[in-house]
């Protein structure tokens, strides 16, 4: 899910309670908003405030194209005490004309019956309803001035971008092109036009005409900036589509190659490929968004294998605890490998009316104790849960470490515990009776005699008796009030919930996005130890669902486990490092290996000559080579005769000669980086003609570069 998705629905929420009250929210925003600079253009035609505002102009405040949308957010955050976190970044939400970012318009601009602004809320509560009829006060917005379909449905993405397309150039043009869907005259179009629209998209993406599976993944691919450009690295774009169709027949690959060649610098390109379906070449500054939002959803996960890495630390191991009544355990702890299997097979929660986390954590929970009793009664009619601790008072700072079994519990309720989890009230060791949604924070009620600290949740279902012993893992559920129930996912609870005819408001499919784990110096570690059984398990037919899958029973957790067949691995290896055992054959077996080569680059601050005198070290057909990379290259004289050049060749970033800032860097670079890998070389005997490379390193060292 894109992060910044939780914020922006529940600023919706938050925004909803100033509907009869405006002036009220006026008050608000100029109050803890700088005029003269964050809410410069939210005035009246002679200067003055508005007396009232409408919320979708909230949101034109930190949608729009200014420097400070962070801390824009945050501001907001506190003002309205929004509990989701700040976003880590906006990826695919189109913004607002800065000289136009208000909704409302000058008040000498308004209709006659002065409702302009009663319209804008009457549209905005009925848009976040589950079954919206919005087509007439739709189509009366639309009329207001200055309001046309493009900026009245960015403002819907806005409060609910699983529900709405913002209908901004970006969002057309990438229809009309990827798609073949032609809006046509956005002038013309009413709500049924625009409704007609929405029904088409959300249909194609359901048969997989459209690939992007959600509305706000859709904008995020249209919304590459014009002015991003990127410069020729000297590579072909094919290039990364052919690794990315060897990624996803073979599922796992090895990108080596000598220092410097873009091993890790290009993996972004690859990734972002895979998990996106090849759209067009990214600008630098997109991929790393792309990048960042991957891994902030748990897509992408890094590790660097070294000679102390086993086991224990990349598939399961055993890591001691405090558990929830505070005492020290050893429970079984999944690696990052495991971890990326599982997330990968966590099923993917759509239409969700019930406002469940995609990750969501299943709790259990006691109401006071076993079977009926009045807490149980009070909390089910009053939809929350609530437990005791009360001795312990409502300032939990001071709660003393002779509580740590109290304190340990209440963490789980009041940090741990998050909204959009789902709570499982116990009824008895191996039944419950009710299953909830978490929908507010830990609070402090003094009006009860007892249990007086609660949290408000949306019970899905009541009244029920279901033995969840098997589900759990056969496991019996102990007398600890909070805690969570790590054998129970998302899939169990929705059978629960389809089981008595809930859950069918909410659709639950399998997760089939690309989930990459990437191995740096993937030869560095003892590969065979470390992968263990799963060596078979990785094997492109030996995957979920395959015709020959597999499962092993992991040793420590007794687990069946297969590996997902939307999991790939990708690892690197540097094949000038002579420290380290290559692969074995039963890796190799299971890996496509893709050689990565120098090459020049046509870009600002690479330097040509300094980079052909070094290569020439390497191979005796330069000139041909940097007229076709093709073409097989011919080993230099000075190399020792078991050496292949493109295993040891310097690749072209040692010769990127500017840095990120445009200073000339070239005296360092020679110095601390060229020269000794050379001087390495010659000592581990890659060179057999010393006299020769010690010329050039002369010739290095004298080298003066061009002042601009």
């Amino acid at each position: 899910m894109f992060d910044w998705i939780p914020f922006y629905e529940e600023l919706a929420k938050k925004l909803l309670k100033y509907k009869d009250k405006p002036d009220e929210l006026a008050s608000i925003i100029y109050n803890n908003f700088d005029r003269n600079s964050e809410i410069s253009f939210l005035h009246d035609s002679d200067g003055s405030d508005y007396a009232e505002i409408d919320p979708f102009t909230v949101y034109g405040i930190f949608n729009r194209r200014v420097n400070n949308r962070f801390a824009l957010i945050k501001k907001l955050k506190d003002v309205f005490k929004i509990k989701a976190n700040i976003p880590t970044t906006l990826d695919g939400i189109p913004i607002q004309n800065n000289m136009n970012s208000a909704f409302c318009c000058f008040s000498k601009d308004r209709s006659a019956d002065g409702k302009d602004i009663e319209r804008f809320w009457l549209l905005f509560e009925e848009a976040q309803k589950n079954k919206p009829d919005m087509e007439a006060v739709f189509d009366e917005v639309l009329k207001q001035y200055s309001i046309k379909i493009t900026k009245l449905t960015m403002g819907l993405f806005y409060i609910c971008p699983n529900k709405y397309m913002a209908l901004d150039k970006n969002n057309r043009e990438y229809l009309k092109k990827k798609y073949g869907i032609n809006v046509g005259s956005i002038n013309k179009m009413n709500f049924i036009d625009y409704e007609a629209l929405l029904d088409e998209v959300k249909e194609k993406m359901s048969n997989k005409e459209i690939v992007e599976q959600s509305i706000p993944e859709f904008s995020s691919n249209a919304c590459i900036p014009e002015s991003d450009s990127t410069e020729d690295d000297g590579t072909d774009p094919e290039f990364y589509d052919k690794i990315v169709d060897l990624l996803r027949y073979k599922k796992n690959i090895i990108i080596e190659g000598a220092p410097g060649v873009g091993k890790t610098y290009e993996l972004p390109r690859i990734i972002t490929r895979l998990c996106f379906l090849n759209l067009p070449d990214y600008s630098e500054s997109v991929l790393k968004e792309k990048m960042k939002w991957l891994r902030n959803n748990k897509q992408v996960e890094y590790v660097t294998f070294h000679q102390s890495m086993d086991y224990e630390e990349f598939v399961e191991g055993i890591r001691p605890h405090t558990n929830e009544s505070g005492t020290i355990s050893y429970d079984v702890e999944s690696g990052i490998f495991k971890r990326i299997c599982e997330n990968a097979q966590k099923p993917i929660v759509e239409e969700n009316s019930f406002k469940i986390n995609d990750d969501a954590n299943i709790w259990k929970v006691s109401l006071f104790r076993a079977g009926d009793n009045p807490i149980r009664t009070e909390c089910m009619k009053n939809n929350h849960i609530r437990i005791g601790w009360d001795a312990l008072g409502e300032d939990l700072s001071q709660v003393d470490e002779a509580h740590s079994d109290g304190r340990a519990i209440l963490n789980a309720f009041y940090d741990r515990m998050q909204i959009g989890d789902i709570v499982f009230s116990c009824y008895s060791s191996r039944s419950i009776d009710a299953i909830g949604v978490v929908t507010g924070d830990a609070e402090w009620h003094d009006e009860y005699d007892n249990y007086k600290r609660v949290r408000k949740v949306e019970w899905l279902i009541k009244g029920i008796n279901e033995d969840i012993y098997e589900m759990n893992g056969r496991t019996s559920m102990t007398l600890a009030t909070v805690y969570r129930l790590k054998n129970i996912d998302l899939e169990d609870v929705f059978a629960i919930l389809n089981k008595y005819g809930v859950g069918k408001q909410t659709e639950i499919k399998k997760n089939d996005r690309p989930y990459v784990l990437v191995i740096d110096e993937i030869n560095r570690g003892n590969v065979s130890k470390i992968f263990g059984e799963l060596i078979t398990l990785i094997e492109s037919d030996k995957r979920i669902g395959c015709k020959a899958e597999t499962e092993v029973t992991l040793p420590y957790s007794k687990k069946c486990f297969s590996v997902p067949d939307n999991v790939y691995i990708i690892g690197t290896m540097n094949t000038a490092d002579r420290s380290i055992d290559t692969l074995d054959y039963a890796m190799r077996r299971r890996f496509a290996f893709v050689k990565y080569k120098p090459m020049a680059l046509s870009l600002d601050g690479f330097n040509d000559d300094l980079f052909e005198k070094v290569s020439k070290l390497f191979i005796d057909n330069y000139d041909e080579y940097k007229e076709s990379y093709d073409i097989e290259l011919i080993p230099s004289p000075y190399l020792s005769d078991d050496i292949l050049p493109e295993d040891v060749w310097i690749g072209q970033s040692y010769f990127i000669m500017k840095d990120d800032d445009g200073k000339d860097c070239t005296r360092l670079k020679i110095e601390y980086e060229i020269i000794p890998i050379l001087k390495e070389y010659i000592k581990d005997g890659i060179f057999k003609d010393a006299e020769k490379v010690n010329e050039v390193i002369k010739s290095l060292r004298e080298y003066e570069p061009e002042v601009d």
